[in-house]
């Protein structure tokens, strides 16, 4: 499964159903965008460490952006884009999803639903 900031960002804020989630999954993967967003939220250096440690810890599989899911974005984001206000970050997750046969961990239904053929699971 793809797990997407929400989940992490919950974590992190000691959500009850997040830390469930991780403490009871297995085979987790999540995107380098997905850590990017997280840093980007960060305002102490240490959280960043604590994210390092938290990802090798759990043995999170982290998916690089390649040129395959780099391309795979760039047609949901031209064909989501107005219709669903998809974010850039968002299509690159979709992709990511699509190209390493994941279903996508999310809680921002909105932001996917309209995308066919997207696995979607609301972990809580």
């Amino acid at each position: 499964m793809l797990v997407d900031t929400d989940i992490f960002v919950d974590y992190f804020r000691k959500v009850p159903s997040a830390r469930d989630f991780f403490n009871t999954s297995s085979d987790i993967h999540t995107s380098q965008v997905v850590v990017m967003e997280l840093i980007a939220g960060f305002s102490k250096k240490q959280e960043i460490k604590k994210l390092e440690n938290f990802l090798i810890s759990l043995q999170i599989n982290l998916i690089s952006i390649d040129e395959g899911i780099s391309s795979i974005a760039l047609d949901i984001f031209i064909k989501y884009r107005h219709s669903s206000n998809l974010s850039i970050t968002d299509a690159l997750l979709a992709a990511t999803a699509f190209t390493s046969d994941q279903k996508l961990v999310t809680r921002n239904l909105k932001h996917f639903r309209s995308i066919k053929g997207l696995e979607i699971v609301k972990p809580y």
